[in-house]
């Protein structure tokens, strides 16, 4: 029940796509990218950080689409609107969920679907190449730039509507598909270049959300709600259902690159990205909810503890990819398929990603 109390979305690790080298567009050229992306999770990462795994409570599928506009403002600095993934096509749950309105001795379940979010957020930015070929400071063996930028958030879930769903045994959404919260921060690039062909990228992102918002899951605010209601018994409950602190999200990545050119108008491009994700333990008003204490007095139970096994959630994951760009197109395309395999995490699904994206370049004058 750890993992349904709390369920982490398995595209919440899956993200971000976007972890790019520091390369900038040239000036006048726009890019765009549709990139679909199929996740799902069967066990999961709990305990301490490791490679151990345990069975989940719960089988999760997603399938989502994503896009991107950016634009070569000059050869370095490239604006962009990044919405990926961007919203979630198709889901599905597996999981066993007690019916709060049935008796637990039936051991029956909720009869509705269980599905996760509709919408993620969507990040606006500007990459700044500071060092490299064309940049302000002129070096042809090292490439690094910054992309400050925000997090524009999309519409969560209503919790009451979901929470009406899941007990009248009605089709119900379990989690939102992100944070749904505005964010600030920014990305930072730094490319080694060995060689024409070969390039070391390190990758770091850092979006930090400083309001607060509703909760991770229905069933975390259904939870609250039915510990608030206590209050009518005489126990000492009043727990906010919409002042939940996330902190931040915090990406670190390390990518090998080649570059490989296969004909006059195909460039073959494997690399091996190594991406390590954290998200640090919620707060709920302010107090870390592993930390929340609960008084049923005079009711039986006493001081309980309800969120103790709640903490920060991180994954380690490596995803082995290919791009074959076709440069001698009319419209020169790039298409990028990868797949991305959770190695050692804590708190966290051991998510599985297939990530394709086709990405078009164009120039209109």
């Amino acid at each position: 029940m750890k993992r349904l109390l709390l369920i982490v979305l398995v595209l919440a690790f899956a993200a971000p796509v976007f972890a790019d080298d520091a390369l900038t567009l040239p000036t006048g050229v726009w890019r765009t990218r549709v990139v679909p992306v199929y996740s799902f999770a069967r066990n999961e990462f709990d305990g301490t950080f490791g490679v151990g795994r345990s069975g989940s409570d719960a089988d999760l599928d997603v399938l989502s689409l994503g896009f991107a506009l950016e634009y070569g403002v000059t050869d370095w600095i490239t604006i962009a609107g990044q919405w990926t993934p961007g919203f979630t096509v198709w889901s599905n749950l597996d999981a066993d969920v007690p019916n709060p309105l049935r008796f637990p001795a039936t051991g029956d379940d909720v009869d509705g679907d269980i599905s996760v979010g509709r919408w993620f957020d969507l990040f606006l930015g500007a990459k700044l190449q500071l060092i490299g070929e064309n940049a302000p400071a002129r070096r042809n063996d090292v490439r690094l730039a910054i992309a400050p930028g925000v997090k524009v958030p999309f519409p969560a879930p209503d919790w009451d509507d979901e929470q009406e769903n899941l007990e009248d045994d009605d089709d119900f959404i379990i989690s939102g598909a992100d944070k749904n919260l505005l964010g600030f921060g920014g990305r930072l690039y730094i490319d080694y270049v060995f060689s024409p062909r070969f390039f070391l990228n390190f990758y770091t992102e850092l979006i930090a959300y400083p309001g607060k918002g509703p909760a991770p899951s229905v069933l975390v605010h259904k939870l609250i709600d039915e510990l608030n209601g206590l209050s009518a018994f005489g126990a000492d409950v009043d727990l906010a259902n919409d002042k939940f602190e996330y902190g931040y999200d915090l990406t670190v990545e390390i990518e090998p690159t080649y570059i490989h050119t296969a004909s006059p108008g195909l460039r073959i491009t494997p690399s091996l990205p190594i991406t390590f994700n954290y998200s640090p333990e919620p707060k709920l008003d302010g107090t870390r909810m592993s930390e929340i204490e609960v008084d049923l007095t005079p009711l039986p139970g006493g001081v309980i503890n309800p969120f103790a096994s709640v903490g920060h959630s991180s994954l380690l994951s490596v995803a082995p990819t290919v791009e074959f760009f076709f440069t001698g197109l009319t419209v020169p395309t790039a298409l990028e398929i990868a797949y991305r395999y959770p190695v050692a995490g804590v708190n966290s699904n051991a998510t599985n990603v297939f990530v394709i994206q086709v990405k078009n370049y164009l120039k209109f004058w």
